[in-house]
């Protein structure tokens, strides 16, 4: 009983400061006379490329150079490239603006590498019948890799690497990220 009522708190906090983000932005697009808009929406839509991740960061980076009040990425992924991943992620956490990732619109899934960006983020939602996929890392043409950035990924044996709070103000559903890459088992809106 203790442990749903935690997890209905973080869920309900959660949708409180997605809400709070969202109407953040709302009120600075609605507010026409405003020389500078308060927050920034970017889109996640395709493969995690180093094309998309240069893009991420270097408009997180602006987003903060800027001083927005928040960043909103978008996101309908397979998933993607180790280190195109990684780069997206140094980016968010490096941010002095909050960023909220928002699985969406319904259809969306944020899968394999998308599932680590969408945990990186300050604030995460989905919108319904959206997905997280499964999240454990994978090789094209299942090849074994003599990569060592790919030997750096979270795997069913080592699946908390990269899942874990990073700090206090950060703090995730650890243990749901870890079932996630361990049982290699999606996430579906409701259940995040």
């Amino acid at each position: 009983m203790k442990a749903s009522l935690v997890s209905w708190l973080r869920g309900a906090w959660l949708a409180a400061l997605v809400a709070a983000g969202a109407s953040l932005l709302a009120g600075a697009v609605a507010q026409e006379g405003e020389a500078q808009r308060k927050g920034v929406i970017l889109t996640l839509d395709g493969p995690v490329t180093p094309a998309s991740a240069a893009y991420l960061a270097r408009e997180i980076g602006a987003a903060s150079d800027q001083a927005k009040e928040l960043v909103i990425i978008e996101i309908d992924t397979p998933g993607g490239l180790v280190d195109s991943m990684k780069t997206i992620i140094k980016a968010i956490l490096a941010s002095e603006t909050p960023v909220a990732t928002y699985v969406s619109p319904q259809g969306a899934r944020s899968a394999s590498a998308g599932f680590y960006i969408m945990y990186a983020a300050h604030v995460s939602a989905m919108a319904p019948s959206t997905n997280t996929g499964a999240a454990t890392p994978v090789e094209i043409g299942g090849a074994p890799s003599d990569d060592d950035s790919f030997k750096d990924a979270p795997t069913p044996k080592n699946p908390d690497k990269d899942a874990q709070p990073t700090d206090e103000g950060a703090t995730r559903a650890a243990e749901e990220a870890g079932r996630a890459i361990r049982d290699i088992r999606p996430t579906s809106a409701p259940e995040a």
